[in-house]
């Protein structure tokens, strides 16, 4: 029941800000489809734009790119400016789901002032806590389509036909290297950040920590019990 419908409430969702950290990988995206999925809350992905953006291949995407070849995060301001068009276009009044951003404390200190100018305050940080090894393995078995890049993770995703991309149906590849360099990545360069984010939002009393060792339903129980009271006291 949880993977893909999750009894939140209706209020809870149409109202929480809420923000997502961690390593991205199959855990962490269940996670984000289930909430997702609930009364469709605005949702903005920092990963998504930026492969829009190197697609594009703008001045922003250009950084972008050369970052990832260098195995490097992107540098803070190049974040903030992809992010700050979503954000001053969104509608205040709507709850969203904001995933990989922010990640750093600089971009959170930033982003508290974004909601402060608009009479906002965020609900929630969700953590949600991942084991390397166990992320890498899942890397290993991560799917690709090479017409639209869609990604099946770790053998986790739900296929219509076994083996082919859901949108347009072409035949997967193993992505190879590549996801595990993410993996890799996230883990020396972002881990440590990561860490003294949740820390910056745990003393302000909004952490939702979601432990590696815990299974996804009970992650998600988690989750149903902590939001609806967060949003109340917010």
């Amino acid at each position: 029941m949880h993977a893909n419908s999750v009894p939140f409430s209706p209020f809870a969702v149409a109202r929480a800000r809420t923000v997502t950290l961690g390593a991205p990988g199959a855990r962490l995206r269940r996670i984000i489809d289930s909430v997702r999925s609930l009364k469709d809350p605005d949702h903005f992905s920092i990963a998504r734009l930026i492969s829009e953006e190197v697609a594009r291949k703008t001045p922003s995407g250009i950084v972008c790119e050369k970052s990832t070849r260098a195995g490097l995060p992107v540098p803070d301001d190049v974040i903030l400016e992809l992010a700050r068009h979503w954000f001053w276009s969104r509608k205040a009044s709507r709850g969203f789901l904001a995933e990989g951003f922010p990640s750093t404390v600089g971009q959170a200190i930033v982003f508290d002032e974004w909601l402060d100018a608009r009479d906002e305050a965020l609900t929630a940080c969700v953590h949600v806590g991942q084991n390397e090894e166990e992320m890498v393995r899942e890397a290993e078995m991560t799917l690709v389509c090479p017409v639209d890049g869609s990604r099946y993770l770790g053998g986790f995703d739900e296929q219509v036909v076994s083996g082919l991309c859901n949108i347009c149906q072409s035949a997967l590849v193993p992505a190879g290297e590549d996801a595990i360099r993410e993996v890799r990545t996230w883990f020396r360069c972002r881990a440590r950040e990561a860490r003294a984010l949740a820390a910056y939002y745990e003393e302000r009393g909004l952490l939702i920590s979601l432990e590696p060792s815990a299974t996804l339903d009970a992650s998600i129980d988690r989750l149903i019990a902590r939001i609806p009271e967060l949003v109340a006291y917010r």
